[in-house]
């Protein structure tokens, strides 16, 4: 992550811009929604290490709230189609069957 700016490059040309809670594409706005945000957000933060689902349902909803896992899936997927991810083959944002979820960047991607 790019600390003076909070920017943190995914993949060529798209960036997370955590200060401004903005995805931008080639320079492009996408747009997000809040729990999209909250939860890439907190992906970000353990860039190329699985995260755990509780962990992301207490992160982007809070403890308080329940949420159930399929309702996180419907988002993950959106949250796919955002960044470009392939649904049925993604390389980005991983599915870790019983476990939860990693997101990787350009950097780490080819290990797949």
């Amino acid at each position: 992550m790019d600390t003076e700016t909070n920017q943190v490059h995914l993949r060529s040309g798209l960036v997370l811009d955590v200060h401004r809670e903005e995805l931008v594409q080639d320079g492009m706005s996408i747009s997000l929604s809040r729990i999209q945000f909250r939860i890439l957000h907190f992906l970000v933060q353990s860039l190329g290490r699985p995260v755990r689902t509780e962990d992301i349902l207490a992160y982007a909803w809070g403890k308080e709230r329940t949420v159930s896992k399929s309702e996180l899936y419907v988002y993950i997927s959106r949250l796919r189609a955002r960044i470009g991810d392939n649904p049925r083959a993604p390389r980005f944002l991983i599915s870790i069957r019983g476990f939860g979820y990693l997101l990787r960047s350009d950097a780490n991607s080819s290990e797949a």
